[in-house]
């Protein structure tokens, strides 16, 4: 439901309330944290990361994180050390955020650490991470393409997937159900992949921080199809299937 505000006060009721989101999540969980709460957050994330859902972190410190564990974690992981002691986000799902302040989740002050439903302030949170803090981060892993055919609710996921598979030389096709922006019209279209255009994992192809697309070669032409709600794209898909063609 948008539009629900909680408030945590203090450290340990916050990471209880994030463990939770991390263990509610099943497409994707962004984190802009510290390395001591990735770590207190290791069982959920590992969790996460193993009934598929994308897991995007970047953290502060960490110089004596263990690189297998951040492996088990993460699918995507960076690092910028300037973020050490400052703002905390988390975005869930597409629906979800949290912000918090320099100490909120490292310290026991009693600050208070804000999670909303909403998805406006979702996409605000993921652009903040995306087009302030990530392109500055150093490259730290980033996981194998997952195995296709596969099926995606989260467009992020899917153009992140795509994009990986492209950068190993692999030919895609897609077949999406989707409605054209302009008409408001539901249609199933296939086609190869052409490009993916996305800003999580490298090469960075997107051109602003919220964008997630698929350009698809199609019967219609050339056409770009982004995530649900979408106004920039051609399409908006509410799933896309990828499949590998040999």
């Amino acid at each position: 439901m948008d539009g629900m505000v909680t408030v945590e006060h203090g450290r340990e009721a916050a990471l209880d309330r994030l463990a939770d989101h991390v263990d509610a999540a099943d497409r994707e969980v962004i984190l802009l944290t510290s390395a001591g709460v990735v770590e207190a957050l290791e069982a959920e994330l590992v969790a996460a990361r193993e009934r598929g859902v994308l897991v995007a972190v970047l953290f502060a410190g960490g110089e004596h994180l263990d690189p297998a564990a951040l492996e088990r974690m993460t699918s995507v992981a960076r690092r910028w050390d300037t973020a050490e002691g400052g703002l905390n986000i988390a975005a869930f799902d597409g629906e979800a955020s949290m912000v918090a302040g320099p100490g909120a989740l490292t310290t026991d002050k009693g600050l208070r650490t804000v999670f909303l439903t909403d998805q406006f302030f979702e996409g605000l949170a993921f652009s903040a991470c995306f087009g302030n803090f990530w392109p500055v981060a150093e490259d730290l892993y980033t996981a194998d393409p997952e195995p296709l055919p596969r099926t995606f609710v989260s467009l992020r996921h899917a153009a992140c997937t795509a994009a990986l598979h492209l950068r190993a030389g692999r030919t895609l096709t897609a077949t999406v159900e989707a409605i054209e922006t302009e008409t408001g019209e539901q249609r199933t279209l296939s086609g190869q992949v052409i490009n993916a255009r996305q800003s999580i994992v490298s090469p960075i192809t997107a051109s602003f921080p919220l964008e997630n697309s698929l350009i698809l070669s199609s019967p219609f032409g050339r056409v770009s199809v982004g995530g649900e709600g979408a106004f920039f794209e051609d399409y908006g898909a509410s799933e896309v299937k990828l499949t590998r063609r040999e």
